[in-house]
């Protein structure tokens, strides 16, 4: 169990489909880990020839799949931790898209610490918009390169937790 700053315990989701092939958490160098697709992006990528399923007959049963996997997995979770993940706008907005379309109505606890490239609150405003009605806590430390927070953080009633440990760049809190 792990434990809430008033001693209660919590407990954390784990889908058993999902499999950290990551290093340690306490690694010193961040690694690289893609977010995950949004499925009309998996969509995409089925038709663009990138992604091959037997002779293409499949494909619809193949994207739907993903898109059932997808919201059955995601819509459970109580905490999104992408930690020392690499990730910059670009990945933070394949994020977003990704909520857009499978909805994580029980997240929590939003964990992006550690994402040194991650310079702007914009792409982060939508994932902080999407989850709005259910974030508590927001990592954000070690995002040495941010700049900026996004005026979504306004809406989040539930919010208890703003970690902003070594967010040197920020020059404005909104």
């Amino acid at each position: 169990a792990i434990f809430d700053l008033e001693g209660n315990p919590t407990w954390v989701f784990q889908w058993s489909k999902v499999v950290e092939v990551g290093g340690e958490e306490e690694e010193e160098q961040p690694r690289t880990r893609k977010p995950p697709l949004a499925p009309t992006r998996f969509g995409a990528l089925l038709d663009s020839g990138r992604l091959a399923f037997s002779n293409g007959a499949d494909l619809e049963v193949v994207r739907e799949l993903y898109r059932a996997t997808a919201a059955a997995g995601f819509g459970e979770l109580t905490a999104l931790r992408f930690p020392r993940a690499g990730w910059g706008e670009a990945e933070v907005a394949e994020l977003g898209a990704m909520l857009g379309e499978v909805p994580c109505p029980r997240v929590t606890t939003l964990d992006l610490s550690w994402n040194r490239e991650l310079r702007s609150g914009e792409a982060l405003g939508a994932v902080v918009g999407l989850l709005a009605p259910s974030l508590e806590v927001l990592d954000l430390r070690w995002c040495s390169a941010l700049t900026s927070l996004p005026p979504q953080l306004g809406e989040c009633a539930a919010l208890r937790e703003l970690i902003l440990y070594e967010c040197r760049a920020l020059t404005s809190l909104p």
